[in-house]
């Protein structure tokens, strides 16, 4: 069983990245575990199924289930203004053509899950260029927020779906309705209880588990190291919390955390999960969204009931995947460490090949394929 998976993950390291790590779970079990290449191609040290990884990206169901157990706990409410808790967005405009115009209406939390926002992904933007000359890293979360809503939007709040920051938003409205960093908050409530003792959004003082982080350049067919670092995110300072992107983990905490997600009633409760994996997207926002065969619940994508598409996760740009699949009872979690590496469209055939090989859906002609290096 699993050959197939296994020659796919053997071809990794072979034709693109130095290293991976793969587990699957089903009906609770684990059924699947395969990791190989080398953590470091500096030292040519095994992959030995250990390492912490930047899973950037797949920081967003993660933070999503954050966000979703402090509307459990009636902390918001999903048709909630944000700036009743973050008024720094209270007056926000919008690009219109040649124009800046008031927003048609106040971003709400469900925009923030949804990413229905308004907001870029650019990390450069004049605005946190400019927190990063006034804050030299030294930038709190809450910090970058204020310099972002100063930007104009690209849209009205809810006019579309837009991959953006808008899960770091997230991060600072957590924190203010907890009254606690967003880390602290996420270890009491989610990693500990879940057994994630190697799961942080803060980098650790000890980085020696983090797995070397390489750029491959397809030019030169090369791996670059760019450190142990969280890219563009980093520069904003150590204390810089990104829900979007500034997870860092291993493959047995995350395999922890879907299965939680799985099962229900561990950190949230089942009803909860389904609110959470449930496609929200009108058919209006649907049409600037990017996931083939899917919907986007409130942080992750979700199944809409097309063959093969029955799973709900997400991915991250180093090459992170996660899925979980509730009605087959099945969980999994790849990574590797590559920015921009060649097989982020064939990472996407795991999940599939899982359902073959376990007999459980040989019908997946339909799925992600469009080579997004954000997810």
């Amino acid at each position: 069983m699993f050959e197939k998976l296994v020659s796919l993950l053997d071809s990794f390291p072979e034709q693109f990245v130095p290293g991976y790590d793969c587990v699957v779970y089903h009906k609770g079990k684990q059924v699947f575990r395969r990791f190989g290449g080398v953590s470091s191609l500096e030292t040519g040290k095994p992959v030995d199924g250990t390492e912490q990884y930047f899973i950037y990206s797949c920081s967003k169901p993660i933070t999503a289930a954050v966000g979703m157990l402090c509307l459990e706990r009636g902390l918001f409410q999903l048709d909630e203004s944000i700036c009743k808790y973050l008024p720094e967005f209270t007056d926000m405009t919008v690009i219109d053509g040649d124009i800046i115009r008031p927003a048609k209406r106040p971003l709400t939390v469900k925009d923030l899950f949804c990413m229905t926002g308004g907001f870029s992904y650019d990390a450069h933007s004049p605005q946190l260029d400019l927190c990063r000359r006034e804050l030299p890293r030294c930038a709190s979360t809450r910090d970058v927020m204020k310099y972002l809503a100063r930007e104009p939007l690209l849209f009205d709040p809810g006019d579309r779906w837009e991959y953006s920051f808008c899960h770091d938003v997230l991060v600072a409205l957590i924190e203010v309705v907890t009254g606690e960093d967003f880390d602290n908050f996420a270890r009491k409530n989610v990693f500990e209880p879940l057994g994630m003792d190697s799961t942080t959004y803060l980098l650790p003082s000890d980085v020696s588990r983090i797995a070397e982080q390489y750029v491959y350049h397809p030019d030169t067919k090369s791996f670059e190291n760019c450190g142990k670092t969280i890219l563009d995110f980093a520069s904003f300072g150590p204390g810089y919390e990104s829900g979007g992107a500034g997870c860092i983990s291993s493959v047995n905490d995350c395999i922890r955390f879907l299965e939680a997600l799985r099962t229900g009633e561990s950190i949230l409760k089942r009803d909860t999960v389904k609110q959470m994996t449930t496609n929200q997207l009108t058919p209006e926002q649907s049409k600037t969204y990017w996931m083939p065969g899917y919907g986007y619940g409130l942080g992750v994508k979700c199944s809409v009931g097309n063959p093969g598409c029955g799973d709900y996760g997400w991915g991250g740009m180093a090459g992170a995947l996660m899925s979980v699949d509730p009605a087959n009872e099945l969980s999994m979690f790849f990574v590797q460490h590559v920015l921009f590496a060649d097989n982020n469209v064939q990472r996407y055939q795991i999940y599939p090949l899982i359902l073959e090989e376990l007999g459980l859906n040989a019908n997946h002609s339909e799925g992600e394929g469009k080579p997004n290096f954000y997810v």
